[in-house]
């Protein structure tokens, strides 16, 4: 969304999007088995701020999950959540 990245709107910082397995549903969920050896995989994304790109940039995804159960993160929107970083 630019660079450096711009908010999505006015009403928000989030300024990029993580993809990430489903936080809110069960396990069960992430795949569905489509029959033939093929299955479905789900996914959601989350909205992020730039210090949060930024640090998901230089200490990988896996860094922003303590912050994101900290702060109770997860696919559904909330345009004003703070940053975890």
């Amino acid at each position: 969304n630019g660079d450096p990245p711009r908010p999505f709107s006015s009403e928000t910082a989030l300024c990029g999007w993580v993809l990430l397995p489903p936080m809110t549903l069960p396990a069960a969920f992430r795949r569905l088995d489509l029959g033939g050896g093929e299955q479905l995989e789900f996914f959601s994304i989350i909205g992020l701020h730039a210090a949060e790109m930024d640090h998901k940039l230089r200490h990988g995804v896996e860094s922003l999950f303590s912050g994101f159960d900290r702060d109770k993160v997860n696919e559904v929107l909330n345009l004003s959540r703070r940053s975890t970083i």
